[in-house]
């Protein structure tokens, strides 16, 4: 849905999670010639909010890098170093919607992720030039939509990429190479159909 020119996508938000893309900031913007994938950048507090939505840009059809770092993300989008960029405006250890506003100054197209539809927030966003705003929910039930809607990129197939961003969200496996903590020791689960010893 469209709020006073700024695009809010909601669990609500249509079938494909396809919005209309803002004049100020066209959605194909980031979408390099040729085939080449673009990059976003992704800034969340929480790694594995972060490693999500790399996953659901890689899902999209684009690269995705994770920056610790705010000034990072503005630096190296200012520099032309990335096409776009995604930023949780939810996280505690910055300020979101001024992390946010920060990026988008800088030209690339930035989307901002929020815990939920929040009208006085997605205000606040209009007026610091970001036009696209979307929920977690919508990013957990059709993130990688959206992002290639974002993007200006094909859309892919209906569960496309369910596996992958299973495998890339999921915890690793315990393996004799994983570091454990002083005192502790790695455990490997055998499966229940083998005999135990």
């Amino acid at each position: 849905m469209s709020a006073g020119g700024t695009t809010v996508l909601d669990g609500a938000s249509g079938p494909d999670g396809a919005a209309t893309p803002d004049a100020a900031h066209p959605a194909d913007a980031s979408a390099t010639p040729g085939g080449d994938r673009p990059l976003v950048l992704v800034l969340a507090a929480d790694p594995a909010w972060a490693a999500r939505l790399a996953a659901q840009l890689r899902v999209a059809g684009a690269e995705a890098e994770v920056v610790a770092d705010p000034a990072v993300l503005s630096l190296r989008l200012a520099a032309g170093a990335a096409d776009a960029g995604v930023v949780d405006m939810t996280a505690l250890s910055y300020d979101g919607l001024e992390v946010a506003a920060d990026a988008a100054s800088t030209g690339p197209s930035v989307l901002a992720v929020i815990a939920r539809d929040n009208a006085r927030l997605r205000e606040r966003a209009k007026a610091a030039g970001i036009p696209r705003v979307a929920t977690y929910r919508a990013m957990f039930l059709r993130g990688p939509r959206i992002l290639a809607d974002w993007l200006g990129l094909p859309q892919p197939s209906r569960g496309a990429g369910a596996r992958a961003l299973a495998a890339a969200t999921a915890a690793p496996a315990a393996t004799a190479a994983t570091p454990t903590l002083p005192g502790s020791r790695a455990v490997t689960h055998r499966p229940t159909t083998e005999p135990k010893p």
